[in-house]
């Protein structure tokens, strides 16, 4: 878990919630545009992820697991109220569940690139479950090789090298195998029964998208922001050549966080 204090006293808190597969380090582009928030940035890894040495078994796998974790954390953390949660992909269905089940908890919510919605499985999360059978029956370099030469990897390449790249990165994750049951067993869960789940949600919600991602298609974030009954912020695709999805995101983050905290304080 990584907890950065801004140089003043802080006003909140921003609990930041990283991708399958990610870690806290997914957050680094952000931070120097956060630096001058005066928030508190709670940034854990979650559960079989980066350097938390928790794993548990296949039924660990949920949503509501994981938020259960985010949950216990928080109480074993000192939060300087309001909180305000950002989440990416499977950070954003976990902040959501979060949100669903604790609705006092949070002052201001930015859901970013969501890919998850009440229907298990979705074909376009399919490449991480190939993923995990592969690291089950082949060492790290021998599962990446076949990977690379099959065709759900070519369809995600076409579209976006960048998400293609972030699958190869899986097999190079530390203890990839060791925690394959992530790749497995996340996409079979869901955050909410039913989308339409997130009108109950009552923190302000603000939802961004970008275009030409397979694995995070724009279309779940039109139907995230519809079934919120809020506006869909659509940023340039992620990528390694511009850091335009980085900046224009962290500039949304900002401008939230800094009205969860003006409506606190009025």
């Amino acid at each position: 878990m990584t907890l950065r204090r801004p140089d003043a006293p802080a006003s909140g808190t921003m609990l930041l919630l990283h991708g399958l597969g990610g870690d806290t380090t997914q957050f680094d582009p952000f931070l120097p545009h956060l630096a001058r928030l005066p928030c508190d940035l709670l940034i854990p890894d979650m559960r079989a992820h980066g350097l938390t040495p928790l794993i548990g078994d296949a039924s660990d796998f949920t949503f509501q697991r994981f938020s259960a974790d985010i949950t216990a954390l928080l109480r074993t953390c000192a939060i300087q109220p309001p909180l305000i949660g950002v989440g990416i992909s499977m950070g954003a269905g976990v902040l959501a569940t979060l949100a669903l089940h604790s609705p006092d908890a949070l002052a201001g919510l930015v859901f970013i690139r969501p890919a998850w919605e009440d229907q298990a499985d979705p074909p376009h999360l399919r490449a991480f479950r190939t993923i995990a059978g592969l690291l089950a029956t082949r060492d790290g370099a021998a599962a990446a090789a076949e990977f690379a030469r099959s065709p759900v990897y070519r369809a995600v390449r076409t579209e976006s090298e960048t998400a293609a790249d972030s699958l190869m990165d899986q097999f190079e994750s530390p203890h990839a195998a060791e925690r394959r049951l992530r790749l497995e067993h996340m996409p079979l869960s869901t955050p909410f029964a039913d989308l339409a789940d997130l009108r109950r949600i009552r923190p302000p919600a603000t939802i961004i998208g970008t275009r030409h991602d397979p694995l995070h298609p724009l279309t779940i974030a039109r139907h995230w922001a519809r079934a919120c009954g809020t506006a869909l912020h659509v940023v340039p695709p992620k990528s390694a050549h511009d850091d335009r999805y980085i900046a224009e995101s962290a500039a949304i983050i900002t401008a939230v966080a800094g009205q969860a905290l003006d409506n606190t304080s009025s």
